[in-house]
C-alpha cells in the first residue's frame, strides 16, 4: 500500500467520490447509447464482457489479489446483440473508454500514469458486424489510430464516442457504419425495422 501523506487525503478522496459520480454518469449515456443503436437496427441483447479485464465475479469469486482493472470492466466493453431474420446478423458495441493504453502497448499495463495523456487518447465506440457468432479480439485493433477492423466475416468501424451526442448525430454515424457494411457485402436492412 502506498503512503500518502494524511494532508492529501481528504482532497484525494473527493477526487475519488467526483470520479465515481462522473462514471456514473457517463456509463448510463453509454448504456442509453448502446440500447438506442441496437433497438434501432431490430438486434437484441445477446451477452457481454469486458475485453480489457477479467471483471465477471461473483460472490464466492472475488479475489483481493485481482488486479485494479477488473473492477472498472467498462474501461472496454463488448456487447453482443443477434438479429435473426433469412441472414442472420452478429453486432458488436464496443465501447473504448480510453484508448490510453492501446496506443502505446509498450507501457505496463497497471501503470496507467505511463499511459499517453489523457488528451492525446481517445474515448471510441467501435461497431463490429458479423454473421456468425463470434468476434475475436485483436488488441492491435484498438489503437486511436486504427478506424477500420476486418476479421474473418467480421468487419468494423470506430468513431469518437463525441460523434454520438445527440439522436441526429449518432444516427448520422449510424447511417455511415451501414454504407460501410454495404461495402464489405453486408446488409444492415433498416428499412423494413419497426422502429422501437
Amino acid at each position: 500500500m502506498n503512503n500518502i501523506n494524511n494532508s492529501n487525503v481528504e482532497a484525494l478522496l473527493c477526487d475519488v467520490r467526483k470520479a465515481y459520480r462522473l462514471l456514473h454518469i457517463y456509463q448510463k449515456r453509454v448504456l442509453d447509447l448502446v440500447n438506442f443503436i441496437s433497438n434501432y437496427w431490430g438486434f437484441k441483447l445477446n451477452s457481454g464482457n469486458p475485453w480489457f479485464s477479467n471483471a465477471s465475479f461473483q460472490r464466492s469469486s472475488v479475489k483481493l489479489n485481482q488486479w485494479p482493472w477488473d473492477w472498472l470492466p467498462m474501461y472496454c466493453y463488448n456487447f453482443y446483440f443477434n438479429r435473426e431474420g433469412d441472414i442472420p446478423l452478429w453486432l458488436g458495441i464496443i465501447i473504448q473508454s480510453d484508448t490510453g493504453y492501446y496506443d502505446n502497448m509498450n507501457v505496463d499495463i497497471n501503470s496507467p500514469l505511463e499511459f499517453p495523456s489523457p488528451k492525446d487518447s481517445d474515448t471510441r465506440i467501435i461497431l463490429l458486424i458479423n454473421d456468425k457468432p463470434w468476434l475475436e479480439r485483436e488488441d492491435g485493433a484498438f489503437s486511436k489510430n486504427k478506424i477500420e477492423y476486418e476479421g474473418d466475416d467480421c468487419y468494423g468501424k470506430a468513431y469518437p464516442l463525441s460523434l454520438f451526442s445527440n439522436e441526429k448525430s449518432a444516427k448520422e454515424q449510424m447511417e455511415d457504419f451501414v454504407l460501410y457494411c454495404s461495402t464489405k457485402g453486408i446488409e444492415i436492412d433498416v428499412n423494413n425495422i419497426e422502429k422501437q
